[in-house]
């Protein structure tokens, strides 16, 4: 399809309640996912924002989005692509699946960098591109964009969706403009909360019985070898959440399942008060998977780059 025939889609980025130190923080789709008691012993960054849409076209390319930010979207290429048994694989930045079929996004904080992928601004000439920045903290999808929505976020992979870029070490324990890199996608087009959208359990009947995921990264987060490396969270969303919801979250490691009832939207810590878990019922609500690079208070990080190649399906 020709670049210049473009559907321009808008994907609800929630601004969510973001818990830092104490401090309640509106931020769009972004928690914090600061823990005294984190898996890696240090105190780890905020949990970005779920993504946005795309236009199709033909040059591979796809939305941005996330905490603070709204996006524009991809195309659908040519390019050969994996097929995932029960889960998603990703081809010129979308989703692929029976489970999810929706546009990639990116999300960063205001004082976090991404060099690659990058924008677009007119859809007609993917070749004149530009550094995706966030917006001011506390904007919802409307206050911010990260890309035109009528441009086209460039991803540097086909077959995969790929952040380079880096996380300084987060100053005064204040995670606001500073809680790291995501990258991830939604599950269809337009998305879920749109007239025609669909969620993982509208687009499968198989949704409902799933009871873990697990999502396998490739690339690079360095430094590696200090004590206290990055923090790496799969974030879920779900198309019931309003604007001021936080999304639910849980460390990960590439290729080791994790118990879908285990997230909870307090991933930086125990989930007390008004913390909410993940349900079996939430499951085919989901709308929106990423994966989040967290910083912390110890260690400046840089995605060289770091991948998302694929997220699966289990039942146990």
């Amino acid at each position: 399809m020709n670049a210049r025939k473009l559907l321009n889609v808008r994907v609800g980025l929630t601004a969510t309640a973001l818990a830092l130190c104490g401090a309640l923080v509106t931020s769009a789709m972004t928690t914090s996912c600061a823990s005294s008691s984190s898996s890696n012993g240090g105190t780890t960054g905020s949990t970005g924002g779920s993504g946005t849409g795309g236009s199709t076209g033909n040059g591979g390319s796809t939305g941005s989005g996330g905490s603070t930010s709204d996006g524009t979207g991809g195309s659908s290429g040519s390019s050969s692509c994996p097929s995932v048994p029960n889960g998603v694989s990703y081809c010129d930045g979308m989703a692929q699946g029976d489970l999810m079929k929706g546009y990639a996004y990116i999300a960063l904080g205001v004082d976090d960098t991404a060099t690659s992928p990058v924008c677009a601004d007119h859809a007609d000439d993917l070749t004149n591109t530009r550094q995706i920045t966030a917006p001011t903290p506390g904007q919802c999808m409307e206050d911010g964009k990260t890309c035109p929505l009528d441009g086209h976020t460039v991803w540097a992979d086909s077959n995969k969706l790929c952040i380079k870029g880096s996380i300084p070490v987060v100053s005064g324990g204040d995670y606001t403009k500073n809680w790291g890199l995501q990258i991830g996608a939604n599950t269809s087009q337009p998305p879920a909360d749109q007239d025609g959208g669909k969620t993982l359990g509208e687009n499968s009947d198989k949704a409902a019985s799933y009871t873990t995921i697990t999502a396998t990264t490739s690339g690079s987060i360095t430094p590696a070898d200090t004590k206290y490396k990055a923090a790496v969270r799969v974030v879920i969303h779900l198309k019931s959440m309003a604007c001021t919801d936080d999304p639910y979250c849980a460390t990960m490691e590439s290729g080791t399942p994790i118990k879908l009832t285990s997230f909870t939207t307090a991933c930086w810590g125990s989930c007390t008060g008004s913390c909410k878990k993940l349900t079996t019922d939430d499951i085919p609500n989901i709308d929106k998977i990423g994966i989040q690079i967290c910083a912390d208070t110890y260690t400046s990080y840089t995605a060289d780059p770091y991948c998302l190649e694929s997220i699966v399906f289990g039942t146990d």
